[in-house]
């Protein structure tokens, strides 16, 4: 009679879905005419299951699978006379949340407990779609322009204000002409530059430290950048060269005596013949040493 006995069949889908967190149920049917058997799970139950017997050979096993697992799920029928089947169907785990949706595309392990991949939302990231999505990898804010993630379940990134002296919506910002906004910024020349603007002054000035306004430069000062021989007369903005008596302007700034002296008088650099006398001279910047 024992040669003659054959072991309980289990019919069963090949695949049982557990999600991560909720009641999965899985039904078993168990037939072995004319023999009394039981059905267990190898192993012992897994933690936070229960297998319950509703009909006759009818089974149900339920699981809430608190986290996730690679471990194989095999069933065993035993019938009274010793004989035994195992099924062990493949146990697809889905973990994701977030409303993200498994998928058996590039799978993060294969064998018979298989942890399904995830397929987030955009708001999510990740191998579960636990992590927000960081918006600021899919768009570039203007640079200097801080980039704030929008949380999740937001999506997407917004860039702070255009830094001052430009205008945009900040993935874009453009230089603003100062200079040509406001005319009065400066007292002279104004000069657009980016992000900004100088005030600069014409020939002649100079900008007056820590202001926009300019004032003249006396070139006729001493160390003054003027090329007259003798005398020189400070203008607005310029300068005049002229000479003293007895010597007549030959052109900008030079002086040629109305009377030269013979032979030069003597003179290291300039003589002229003033009322019937020869004097020396010296040219601007020098002064006539006595003897």
């Amino acid at each position: 009679e024992i040669l003659s006995n054959f072991p309980p069949t289990i019919s069963a889908d090949a695949v049982y879905r557990v999600n991560v967190g909720e009641r999965s149920i899985y039904t078993l049917t168990i037939r072995d005419p004319g023999d009394i058997f039981t059905l267990s799970v190898q192993g012992g139950l897994p933690t936070e299951s229960i297998l319950l017997k509703v009909g006759e050979g009818e089974y149900i096993f339920i699981w809430t699978l608190q986290d996730i697992t690679t471990e194989s799920l095999v069933f065993v029928a035993n019938d009274s006379k010793g004989a035994a089947s195992t099924f062990n169907p493949t146990v697809e785990v889905c973990a994701c949340v977030n409303e993200g949706q498994c998928t058996l595309e590039g799978l993060l392990t294969s064998n018979e407990t298989i942890v399904m991949n995830c397929k987030c939302t955009e708001a999510f990231s990740g191998d579960f779609c636990v992590e927000d999505r960081n918006g600021c990898s899919e768009i570039q804010c203007f640079e200097g322009v801080e980039c704030m993630d929008v949380p999740a379940p937001g999506v997407g990134a917004v860039c702070g204000s255009c830094p001052n002296g430009y205008t945009g919506d900040a993935n874009k910002c453009y230089d603003i002409d100062e200079c040509a906004l406001n005319a009065t910024l400066c007292e002279q020349l104004c000069i657009n530059t980016d992000g900004s603007y100088t005030c600069a002054c014409n020939e002649g000035h100079q900008l007056i430290e820590g202001t926009n306004q300019c004032q003249d430069v006396d070139e006729c000062e001493e160390g003054g950048a003027n090329d007259c021989q003798q005398l020189c007369d400070n203008t607005e903005g310029s300068y005049v060269c002229s000479c003293t008596d007895g010597f007549t302007l030959a052109d900008s700034s030079n002086c040629t005596a109305d009377q030269p002296c013979m032979d030069g008088g003597g003179c290291s650099h300039i003589c002229a013949n003033v009322e019937g006398e020869e004097k020396c001279f010296c040219p601007l910047g020098l002064e006539l040493s006595t003897p």
